[in-house]
C-alpha cells in the first residue's frame, strides 16, 4: 500500500485525491526546456520516452520512467486512453528514486491550467474511475 498524504495531514502536498492506474503513455521535454534537459543523450529514444502513468487527479500525473528528470522541468505526455492518445503538459514537481532499475518516480502537475487542459486531466479519472484501464 504506497502512502498518500491527507488534507489534515502538515506533510500534505497534494491537493486532489489519486486514483491509482496504469496506462502506458510516451513524455517528451517541452520545446522550452529541450536545450537544458537533454534525455536523449541518456539513452532515451528520439520519438520520447515511455512512461507508465501509475496514478491520476485532477491536479495531474504520477508517471514512473527510466529516465531521470529534473524538478521544474516541462514536459508533454502523451497518455493512451482506451486507444486515444491524450497529450498534457505538465510539470515535473517531485522526483524520487522508485527502484534500482533505475525507476524514477515522477510527481506532475499541469503547468498550463486551463478548463481545456483540465478536461484532459478530467477525461484521463474517468477512465480509470470506470476500471478500463490498460497496462
Amino acid at each position: 500500500m504506497r502512502w498518500v498524504p491527507t488534507p489534515e495531514d502538515p506533510q500534505s502536498v497534494r491537493q486532489h485525491q489519486r486514483y491509482d492506474c496504469r496506462l502506458g503513455g510516451v513524455l517528451r521535454v517541452a520545446s522550452e526546456h529541450d536545450s537544458a534537459v537533454r534525455p536523449v543523450t541518456s539513452g532515451a529514444p528520439a520519438e520520447g520516452i515511455p512512461v507508465s502513468v501509475v496514478d491520476c487527479g485532477k491536479g495531474g500525473l504520477g508517471l514512473k520512467s527510466a529516465v531521470y528528470l529534473p524538478r521544474l522541468c516541462r514536459v508533454n505526455v502523451e497518455v493512451d486512453v482506451g486507444g486515444e492518445k491524450l497529450t498534457a503538459p505538465l510539470k515535473v514537481m517531485r522526483v524520487q528514486m522508485a527502484d534500482r532499475g533505475p525507476t524514477y518516480y515522477l510527481g506532475c502537475s499541469l503547468s498550463a491550467p486551463s478548463p481545456e487542459m483540465a478536461g484532459v486531466i478530467d477525461r484521463v479519472v474517468a477512465f480509470v474511475k470506470k476500471g478500463d484501464q490498460a497496462a
